[in-house]
């Protein structure tokens, strides 16, 4: 687990109390995760980059400048196909945006 980022640390305490680690996520959390990403503002979103560059190092590729999971750079951001992302880090992901929008 890794020792630098708090938020990150957080997240994989509680999914791994949860017992999530593996679980993909369900077509109702999907949906809710697809329509509530567009309500997160600019610093969430940027938050939820960091999340998934830092997973992607803590857990596969440590030096690999490429972006991470397939995503692609857009305009405003950039794009990630929520199912070529690891189970555990859509849990964390998913969490993350539970936390942001009922703050």
């Amino acid at each position: 687990m890794s020792k630098q980022l708090p938020l990150y640390d957080n997240l994989y305490k509680y999914i791994n109390s949860e017992n999530l680690i593996n679980t993909d996520l369900n077509e109702t959390q999907k949906n809710y995760f697809i329509k509530s990403i567009k309500k997160i503002d600019k610093n969430g979103m940027e938050l939820l980059y960091i999340l998934i560059r830092y997973y992607q190092v803590n857990h596969d590729d440590l030096h690999s400048l490429e972006l991470p999971y397939n995503s692609k750079k857009q305009k405003l951001g950039y794009k990630f196909d929520l199912d070529v992302l690891p189970n555990s880090l859509k849990q964390i992901l998913y969490r993350f945006v539970e936390l942001n929008l009922n703050n």
